[in-house]
């Protein structure tokens, strides 16, 4: 894919860095300053529907009641949204993020710092106290409570245990250190049973393991091993004994054989948005969920070398690891043959894909139909996610916790959904493995360094949270039910899982 060339103005000579505002004179077809401009040359996302869906006409501003008795066009009243300790997701200044121009676009919404007002709330978790108590009885929330049991690593680990299909969509995946004991014995029995994986000195060869913190992200902290006793010693060097507690960590089995593009490791990024769930249904049949057609396909910032464990650049493929990491071969070429240090903070962007992209590929080298194994591996997983969602009686004495009683309808009228980021692996079998599920996806199109901004992002990030909230019928004035809801998932992006 064409990367994106827009540098700012001169930012090596001390002049400013891209924006992410856009720039009005491009806009209208007449910016002198080109791609030096320190504003963004959008052309993407400029039109949506009805402010929210990019590329399809929007009709007009006014609710027109001409006709009815002489009344004329009257201006509509904008909309309300509500943003709450959202810059990791949305951006260091959320009024200026993607979800703020969805939503404003031609004045449908309008931001306000009074929650009680809004119609849309928008927050890092689900609100509480005084934000849940003040939020008007018919408002959008984007989170339901409870959902951490899938999002939090080690607490999906053993929720996927329960799940039929748990094992055939995750790698295994112990928990640390309360199961130790077993994860040792496990590797021991693999690591016999594999003749394969050893050396002639009898020494395991090739990554093994990854271990991952049971609550955080952006690969801080995350280690690969070869063996069970190095993943066990590094977590207890990683815990330190700061002040004799121990952090709880996931080991999750590596996937040896992961399909590689222009020569580097990749992963997806799917989306998934949950608007029905109640714990209280003990068959999930009130489960309703989406995954996005459209979502990211990131690379490795090292070219990618089975026997190399000691570089986390060649093994992790999120973007939030890879900006902080030299990119062997920076330029944008498809010759992995090129592996010189050089910097280049936007290399991870200029080969950041769309799954279009992706679909083009697949096909295109390993024969007609290869995407399509790929996107149902993917629906498997978001469909294993969501049914590993907990239940009533599985909190145990504890009950249902707090606020999540029939989570999907709380008497209040509150119209609670959520907004999730699959991190998925796929083989070189084309098999694909859910790895962790994300309660916040980053919703920027710009990166951490710099302010750069990704067309590919842009374009995959702007057209999700537009098909988002016209399927959930945000700027509405009455949403509608289930049915309603099916017939709008069909105008967009989102498919019916």
């Amino acid at each position: 894919p064409e990367p994106a060339r827009q540098t700012g103005a001169s930012a090596a000579k001390g002049g400013r860095r891209l924006s992410g505002r856009p720039c009005w004179n491009f806009a209208k077809g007449q910016c002198a300053f080109g791609d030096a401009c320190a504003y963004l040359h959008d052309t993407v996302a400029s039109d949506s529907s009805r402010g929210l869906r990019p590329g399809v006409e929007r009709s007009d501003e006014t609710t027109s009641t001409s006709g009815r008795d002489g009344a004329v066009d009257e201006p509509r009243v904008p909309l309300r949204y509500f943003t709450h300790k959202s810059r990791a997701q949305l951006g260091a200044d959320p009024g200026r993020s993607l979800l703020a121009r969805v939503l404003e676009r031609d004045g449908v919404f309008e931001p306000t710092r009074d929650v009680s007002r809004c119609r849309l709330f928008w927050g890092c978790a689900y609100p509480t106290g005084q934000l849940l108590a003040n939020l008007p009885p018919d408002a959008f929330v984007n989170h339901f409570p409870g959902t951490t049991a899938i999002t939090h690593k080690h607490t999906l680990a053993m929720m996927l245990r329960r799940h039929p299909e748990g094992d055939a969509v995750a790698p295994r995946t112990f928990v640390l250190p309360a199961e130790a004991n077993s994860f040792a014995a496990f590797d021991d029995e693999a690591f016999d049973d594999d003749d394969d994986d050893d050396d002639a000195n009898g020494i395991k060869r090739g990554a093994g393991w990854i271990v991952k913190r049971a609550v955080g992200g952006e690969g801080r902290d995350t280690v690969v091993t070869r063996t069970a006793r190095e993943a066990l010693e590094r977590t207890r060097r990683a815990d330190g004994g700061v002040d004799g507690r121990t952090d709880t960590w996931v080991a999750q089995r590596y996937v040896r054989d992961p399909l590689t593009l222009l020569g580097r490791k990749v992963d997806l990024r799917a989306y998934v948005l949950l608007t029905r769930w109640d714990p209280g249904d003990d068959d999930g049949a009130r489960t309703r969920g989406y995954v996005h057609r459209d979502g990211l396909v990131r690379f490795a910032a090292a070219p990618w070398d089975p026997a190399d464990v000691s570089s986390l650049a060649v093994h992790l493929t999120n973007n939030a690891a890879a900006t902080a990491r030299i990119h062997e071969g920076a330029g944008h070429t498809s010759d992995t043959s090129d592996t010189s240090d050089t910097w280049d903070p936007d290399a991870h962007f200029k080969r950041n894909w769309s799954f279009e992209t992706l679909a083009s590929e697949l096909d295109a080298t390993l024969g007609a139909g290869s995407y399509e194994r790929v996107w149902e591996g993917v629906r498997r997983c978001a469909s294993a996610a969501l049914g590993s969602l907990p239940r009533r009686g599985d909190w145990g004495a504890q009950g249902v916790p707090s606020g999540a009683e029939g989570a999907g309808d709380d008497g209040r009228g509150l119209r609670r959904f959520e907004l999730l980021g699959l991190d998925l692996l796929v083989d070189s079998r084309l098999r694909v493995w859910l790895l962790e599920v994300n309660s916040s996806p980053t919703l920027a199109a710009g990166t951490k360094l710099g302010g750069r901004v990704s067309r590919t992002h842009h374009r995959v990030k702007a057209g999700l949270l537009a098909d988002a909230m016209n399927l959930l019928g945000v700027g509405l004035e009455d949403a509608g039910g289930a049915e309603a809801e099916l017939e709008r998932a069909a105008l967009g992006g989102f498919q019916l899982l």
